[in-house]
């Protein structure tokens, strides 16, 4: 498998996994990625849902989210835009861990340890706000929305 390329975060995430052995899960998303589930109301829940012995980790599929209307993103306001892309089933997951069943993960891919299980997208899957965190990229202009992030933001409006 080819390695990520993104040394940096190889090296903190395999940290953590050798820190925090001994967690029931540790979450490797970036500040700008929020868990959309469809089906459960909490995460724990989810995540009990979706464990067996078989598995390193829990895996995300990710839908990318745009801003091409420059509407405000201050406080939580970012989630109420709605533009994105199809969701990518194929690659870019990201990973609730199951330490003890994880020795090495760069990124998007478990390097040794028990494989990955990808969560179908009718779960749950990553909202990636790629407008946050750099003011040059998320400007795509798309026809496609998704607003069912809303069933778990309805308290912070």
């Amino acid at each position: 498998m080819k390695k990520s390329g993104i040394s940096g975060q190889t090296t903190q995430q395999c940290h953590s996994l050798w820190a925090f052995k001994q967690c029931l899960y540790i979450g490797f998303f970036d500040i700008d990625e929020y868990v959309n589930m469809q089906q459960h109301k909490s995460i724990p829940e989810f995540l009990a849902s979706e464990v067996s012995e078989n598995i390193g980790s829990i895996a995300l599929c990710d839908r990318d989210f745009y801003n091409p209307d420059n509407k405000p993103t201050n406080s939580f306001n970012f989630l109420k835009i709605y533009n994105c892309d199809k969701i990518i089933l194929d690659k870019r997951h990201k990973h609730f861990v199951i330490p003890k069943k994880v020795q090495v993960i760069s990124v998007h891919h478990i390097l040794l340890g028990k494989p990955m299980h990808i969560v179908n997208e009718n779960k749950a899957y990553f909202n990636h706000y790629l407008f946050l965190n750099k003011l040059t990229r998320g400007k795509n202009k798309t026809s496609m929305k998704d607003n069912s992030i809303d069933v778990h933001t309805k308290n912070l409006f």
